[in-house]
C-alpha cells in the first residue's frame, strides 16, 4: 500500500543548488507515485536535524555540516540521507558531488586560459574543501605547478562579523602574490569575496586576477561585476539519487542503501571573470583568440600559421610552454569543451549536429576525440 510519508528537508532551500536538489527530490516522488509530504521550518525555512528531536516522521534528507548534527543522525531511528560533503565521514548514507573532480575541472579551466600562477581560496577543516583542493593541486602538479593557498574558517552557524576580518586577510594574501593570477575559490560566496578584495586593491578582473567559483549560483554570478565563472554541481541529479536512497531505506531498511554515492559535476560555466587569455606574448595571444573565434570550423595548423605569421616550431614551443598542450591538442580540447556544453544544454542537440558545430569533420572523429579526453562517449556523457 502506498501510504503517505512525512519527509523533512534539513538544509537551506534558499541556496540555488539546494533548490535544484529539491526539484530532483520532488520529481522522484512524482515519477514513482510516492505520497510524500515535506517538512520545512516556517518563515525561515532553515531547518537543522537538531530541530527534529521529538518529531515522529518517516525520513530525512539533510545537510550535515556540524559534528552535533552528525552525532544525532547516527542515533535517530528514522532513515537519514546526507547531501553534503562538509564532514570527512558521514554516519549515514551520503550523496555528494565528486569534489576532487571539481578541483580537476577548475585546474583544467584556468590552465586552459594560460595561467601559470595559480591560487586556491578554501575553508579550514571542511572535507569538501580539502577534496577540491586535492583535485586542483594534483592536476596542477602534472605540468609541475603549485598553488598558493589561503584557508579561512567556515561560517556554518557562526554569528557576528567574522567574514569582515577574513576579507582583510584575503586582501593581504592577494596583494602579496605576483600577477596575472588564476584563483579557484571553494564556492561562489568565497569567489565573490575574492572579487570584492580585488576591487578594493584596484586589481582588474580577469586581466590581473581570474576568478572561478563553485555552485553556479546565478544570484551571485550573474549580478556581480564582472560576472563570475563557476562550476555547476549537478544538484538536480543529486536530489534524484538522495530521494532514491531514502525511498529504499524506508521500504527495505537502512542497511540496503549505498554508503557513499558521488555525482559527477556538470562542468564550468564561463563568464567574464575568467574570460581572458593569460599569456604575455602578443603573437600567441592572437593565435589563441583566432582559434576561439573559429572553433566551429575545421582548423588546420597550416591555416593558423598563415594567420599569425610564425613558424611551426615557434607555435609548438609557445603553446606547450603556456598551456602544456600542442596547438592541435589545445584546439581539440576547446572543441570538446564546447561540445560538453551543447550535449547537456536545454536543446540536447544530436551528436552529429554537435560534431559539426564544434569544427569536427565527422561524428566518428568527434566521438573518438571526446572519448579520449572525457573518458566516455558523447551519448553516455549526455545521459549522465
Amino acid at each position: 500500500m502506498n501510504k503517505p510519508r512525512y519527509i523533512a528537508l534539513c538544509f537551506l532551500p534558499g541556496n540555488p543548488h539546494y533548490e535544484q536538489m529539491i526539484e530532483g527530490v520532488l520529481d522522484f516522488a512524482r515519477h514513482h507515485g510516492r505520497r510524500w509530504s515535506f517538512l520545512t521550518a516556517p518563515e525561515s525555512l532553515n531547518l537543522s536535524l537538531l530541530d527534529l528531536q521529538g518529531w515522529n516522521g518517516d525520513g530525512v534528507i539533510a545537510g550535515l555540516n556540524t559534528a552535533q548534527e552528525a552525532a544525532l543522525a547516527g542515533r535517530v531511528s528514522m532513515p537519514v540521507v546526507n547531501v553534503t560533503g562538509t564532514l570527512a565521514r558521514s554516519p549515514v548514507p551520503r550523496i555528494s558531488v565528486d569534489n576532487e573532480a571539481i578541483g580537476e575541472l577548475a585546474a583544467e579551466h584556468l590552465l586552459g586560459q594560460g595561467h601559470r600562477r595559480l591560487a586556491f581560496y578554501g575553508l579550514e577543516q571542511i572535507a569538501f574543501s580539502r577534496r577540491r583542493q586535492s583535485g586542483y593541486e594534483a592536476r596542477l602538479a602534472e605540468p609541475g605547478l603549485k598553488a598558493s593557498v589561503l584557508l579561512a574558517r567556515d561560517t556554518f552557524r557562526a554569528h557576528g562579523y567574522q567574514w569582515l576580518d577574513q576579507l582583510t586577510q584575503l586582501e593581504r594574501w592577494l596583494g602579496a602574490i605576483a600577477k596575472p593570477l588564476g584563483v579557484f575559490a571553494v564556492s561562489d560566496y568565497r569567489a565573490r569575496m575574492v572579487l570584492d578584495a580585488c576591487n578594493k586593491l584596484g586589481l582588474r578582473v580577469p586581466h590581473d586576477v581570474a576568478i572561478l567559483g563553485v555552485d553556479n549560483d546565478t544570484t551571485i554570478c550573474e549580478h556581480s561585476e564582472p560576472t563570475l565563472s563557476s562550476i555547476a554541481r549537478n544538484s538536480y541529479r543529486a536530489g534524484l539519487e538522495a530521494a532514491r536512497q531514502l525511498d529504499r531505506m524506508m521500504l527495505e531498511g537502512a542497511g540496503v542503501a549505498d554508503r557513499e554515492v558521488t555525482i559527477e559535476p556538470e562542468g564550468v560555466v564561463q563568464r567574464e571573470s575568467t574570460d581572458a587569455i593569460a599569456v604575455e606574448d602578443a603573437r600567441l595571444r592572437e593565435a589563441v583568440h583566432w582559434v576561439h573565434r573559429h572553433i566551429d570550423q575545421p582548423i588546420s595548423i597550416e591555416r593558423l600559421l598563415e594567420q599569425v605569421h610564425v613558424s611551426r616550431r615557434w607555435l609548438e614551443y609557445e603553446f606547450r610552454k603556456a598551456f602544456d598542450l600542442s596547438p592541435h591538442q589545445y584546439i581539440t580540447r576547446r572543441r570538446v569543451d564546447k561540445a560538453k556544453k551543447m550535449l547537456t544544454g536545454p536543446e540536447r542537440a544530436y551528436v552529429a549536429e554537435v560534431a559539426k558545430a564544434c569544427g569536427f569533420t565527422s561524428a566518428k572523429q568527434f566521438s573518438a576525440a571526446f572519448r579520449r579526453i572525457v573518458g566516455q562517449s558523447p551519448s553516455d556523457y549526455r545521459s549522465d
